[in-house]
């Protein structure tokens, strides 16, 4: 019976995701000026409250995928070594592909670089390039919450930024607490 069983390589569907993210910022807008009707409060929506809410909803997925994912292997041993995960596991389960390049200083600082990164590359607009950074930043902030939400998950608290001068090219920046 065990010769019969095929081995299942974890996958999340593709498309599923780029439709959740295309969803994902309307989506927290619309919470927070529901939030903010319901509170009495009017106005326009703070650009912070859009990030937190965005940055949260990949704080919770990046969480779970690395509870499911870690499940049955050992422990971490280093920051390093969970950083490795996230480049070359779960990068290519969400992303189909694999961090291009990681960086460190050895210090508690990273830089995750994707030079294609998927999300990216199917963004264009008829602006120029820092307007087209500017267009995507809240769509880079929920694979920064899964980032984070990872990372968290497996014991490494961390700050992160990125940094993209033109797009579909993203460096992931992580600056973690001992």
């Amino acid at each position: 019976m065990a010769d019969q069983q095929q081995l299942v390589t974890p996958q999340i569907n593709a498309s599923c995701f780029d439709l959740l993210i295309i969803e994902i910022v309307p989506l927290a807008l619309r919470v927070i000026n529901e939030t903010t009707a319901n509170a009495g409060a009017a106005g326009a929506v703070n650009d912070d409250d859009v990030y937190y809410k965005i940055e949260q909803f990949g704080f919770k997925l990046g969480r779970n995928l690395a509870e499911i994912f870690t499940r049955e292997r050992e422990r971490f041993q280093n920051q390093l070594d969970v950083m490795k995960f996230i480049c070359k596991e779960l990068w290519p389960l969400i992303f189909k592909k694999q961090i291009d390049n990681l960086k460190t200083n050895h210090r508690g600082t990273y830089v995750l670089i994707d030079s294609n990164f998927t999300f990216c590359s199917k963004m264009s607009t008829n602006q120029s390039a820092q307007n087209t950074v500017k267009q995507a930043m809240p769509y880079l902030w929920f694979p920064m919450g899964i980032i984070r939400g990872t990372l968290s998950a497996l014991g490494v608290e961390a700050s992160l930024s990125f940094e993209s001068n033109h797009l579909p090219n993203v460096s992931f920046n992580i600056h973690t607490t001992r």
